[in-house]
């Protein structure tokens, strides 16, 4: 092999790539063995380059002379450098560097020693640096060393000083070590790894952390602690923490394209660095990962990092495009209360995608993610103990809209379900999904909600929720709330959602209602279309009387339908003794209404026994559309208010309505009525049929009960 990696992890030159940077020369060291260890020894102190090439001043004696020109190992210990610390050794690696440029480009060997240098020196891309362990330059304040070419050394100090090292590197990977990390999890390591980092952006390279290191940050220098200016590629399992330095803005502050963060964990240290600030204030929110400036970056990676002990505004917060986020675990301390609202995951931009993460809160935490752009995949990630796993917010970019945003194969367990809320003015919405999610509430709150809404002239079209299981401990929410209550008497805006589909979930749990769609028709909000169709809603116990509620349906609600849904009671609160399958509220006497635009169509109710089952409230022969069968004599249910359509039950009987009055009845007994009304057509089937008698009877003139003959004799 050409290489090999050291225990540290650093590619260290092998024995042959040696010998052959070092040609004729490196074939003498070889054998006269003088080649040991990773690099081999080279000596010689005060001798001609000739001379400090061949080693003909040691013990070891090479047997012929080899030209000069044809090696290219060069020992700055030839050059008259002393390696104290003290001398100025400047003007000698310069003669080393020299020489190796006379021969067509080498290696400048550092033997352990600590190199002083005070002005500027460069080597060039031809020029290959090596140190030993035990080697390095120690850069006076003002000085820059310039390395354009490679550099070879393990994880171990090469740099020291308050001088600058700058230039093109040509190697793949640095350390921190080589500008003096400890990662002891004692000394502060901040310089050495923003000098790191520096380099690594510089140049386009990698940062390696190395396994099992803790790198300290005892120090701040002011709003962010690290900023990456150019590409990187951090990586090693080992971890960067913060120490008792109180507040700061930012830990890394993310300004170019091209950034990766892999495998090692920032440990935020709250429990031993609490908060002062309790509002969030600028300066002070402890962001991990920062990406808001002038542009918006692009190409950022996270993959399997953890972010522990953490009560910052955010955690990752970006306005990017072409996002990844994977298989990282982000933990919320418990300690203190910040009333700051703050998100762990703030999503800004194009193309993000978020799979397969932990989002671990706690009791202090609010929402764990938001979205705010379009192409957003949020799969297969676990969030608990959170205010609310999920905003879905509308962008906030000046864009015309965003597209696409899919929320799939999650656990979220929170407070608070998902939140639709999109009130940023003139941004439409295109598609939503939210499939296939476990979403437990464990607060009194909503499954899903859309949000108030202060946003103007908005069109959200195509929001899919399909497949998921919702699973609620809540008094006063319902599953699933489509709601608005912005807006005022001078709000001319509109929101407008087109198309809302929500069907085949799985609802469990306690709730005020199942479903509730609220708006006001002075707040502009319109539903033109939704669907729910397939649903099964298992309720341990209903703390209302109602199962579906909507307020200001003529309005705001233009086209609703409940199709083959399942609805199972098993309780009802006290004082409650009915249910009531729907009911409307707040229909304007001002305002036209949309006769029939809610329509109900093969729902399956199965109600606690001793609890009495109305269908709608009065208001319901406004707007109800209904072909339904239900399992309740449709003699005695109460309250049968329709528009338009046919109810059934399971005794084949059923009351047919037009324009909010009963058509047509069939009805089930033993005689004709002799009460209530009916019009001319509707019949009565005999269920006690007897010779001489009827099968039924059938009324002839409408009235109250009208005039009845009958039908069907029987002979005798």
């Amino acid at each position: 092999m050409e290489q090999q990696k050291n225990e540290a992890g650093q590619t260290a030159i092998s024995r042959r790539k040696l010998l052959i940077s070092a040609g004729a020369a490196g074939a003498v060291l070889a054998a006269e063995g003088l080649l040991g260890g990773p690099i081999g020894k080279v000596y010689g102190t005060n001798a001609s380059v000739s001379e400090t090439v061949y080693d003909k001043r040691s013990v070891h004696r090479f047997p012929f002379n080899v030209d000069v020109m044809n090696d290219g190992v060069i020992n700055v210990k030839g050059f008259d450098a002393n390696g104290d610390g003290i001398t100025d050794d400047t003007a000698s690696i310069q003669m080393a560097v020299d020489a190796a440029l006379a021969i067509g480009g080498g290696v400048v060997l550092c033997p352990a020693g600590t190199y002083r240098l005070s002005s500027n020196i460069t080597f060039p891309s031809d020029v290959t640096l090596w140190f030993v362990n035990g080697a390095k330059f120690s850069i006076d304040s003002t000085v820059t060393v310039t390395i354009n070419g490679p550099v070879t050394a393990g994880a171990y100090p090469i740099f020291s000083g308050s001088g600058t090292v700058a230039g093109n590197m040509k190697v793949d990977v640095v350390y921190p070590q080589w500008w003096g990390a400890k990662g002891d999890g004692i000394n502060d390591d901040r310089l050495s790894l923003q000098n790191a980092f520096k380099c690594a952006c510089t140049n386009n390279l990698t940062v390696d952390l190395l396994n099992h290191y803790t790198y300290m940050i005892n120090s701040s220098n002011g709003s962010s602690i690290f900023d990456l200016n150019g590409p990187v590629h951090i990586v090693g399992r080992s971890t960067i923490k913060i120490g008792s330095i109180g507040d700061y803005e930012m830990l890394f502050n993310l300004k170019s394209d091209n950034i990766s963060f892999e495998d090692f964990t920032i440990d935020d240290h709250t429990a031993g660095n609490p908060m002062t600030s309790q509002t969030g204030t600028i300066g002070k929110r402890r962001v991990s990962i920062y990406g808001f400036n002038a542009g918006v970056i692009q190409n950022i990676q996270f993959k399997r990092i953890r972010i522990k002990d953490t009560l910052g505004v955010w955690q990752i917060t970006m306005k990017a495009k072409h996002v990844i986020i994977e298989d990282c675990i982000i933990e919320y301390a418990s300690t203190g209360s910040p009333t700051y609202d703050r998100t762990c995951c703030y999503m800004n931009g194009e193309n993000w995608s978020v799979r397969n993460n932990r989002f671990i809160g706690s009791p202090i935490s609010h929402t764990c993610m938001e979205t705010h752009g379009s192409e957003i995949t949020v799969d297969g990630n676990f969030v608990k103990d959170f205010d609310a796993p999920l905003y879905i917010v509308n962008d906030n970019n000046a864009v015309p809209s965003i597209e696409s945003v899919s929320i799939a194969n999650n656990t979220f367990i929170s407070r608070q379900g998902i939140r639709l809320w999109f009130e940023i003015s003139n941004c439409n919405v295109n598609t939503v999904n939210i499939h296939n999610n476990s979403i437990t509430v464990t607060g009194d709150h909503y499954g899903i909600l859309t949000h108030y809404i202060a946003g103007a002239n908005v069109v959200v079209d195509r929001v899919h929720i399909t497949s998921n299981h919702f699973k609620l401990n809540a008094q006063n929410y319902a599953f699933i709330e489509l709601y608005n209550t912005q807006g005022g008497a001078g709000y001319t805006g509109s929101v407008v959602y087109n198309r809302v589909f929500i069907n085949d979930n799985s609802f469990t749990g306690t709730v005020k209602e199942a479903v509730k769609l609220y708006s006001q028709p002075i707040k502009h909000q319109s539903f033109k279309y939704v669907e729910f169709k397939g649903n099964t809603f298992d309720i341990a116990q209903l703390y209302t009387d109602r199962l579906i509620y909507m307020v200001d349906t003529p309005v705001a609600f233009e086209d609703v339908q409940f199709n083959d849904n399942v609805f199972n009671v098993r309780s009802v609160a006290s004082p409650y003794t009915l249910i009531r399958m729907f009911q409307v509220g707040y229909v304007e006497a001002n305002r036209p209404a949309i006769h029939g635009n809610v329509k109900l169509k093969n729902k399956s109710y199965s109600i606690p026994s001793g609890i009495a089952f109305n269908y709608s409230n009065t208001q319901g022969n406004l707007v109800l559309e209904s072909n339904e069968r239900l399992d309740h004599n449709l003699q005695t249910a109460a309250a049968l208010y329709i528009y338009k359509g046919i109810l059934t039950d399971i005794y084949n009987q059923s009351i047919t309505y037009d324009q909010g009055a009963v058509a047509k009845q069939i009805r089930n007994g033993s005689a004709p009525p002799t009460s209530g009304t009916y019009n001319a057509g509707d019949y009565v089937n005999n269920v006690t049929p007897a010779a001489g008698g009827y099968m039924g009877w059938v009324c002839v003139a409408a009235g109250a009960p009208g005039t009845w003959k009958g039908f069907g004799a029987i002979q005798v």
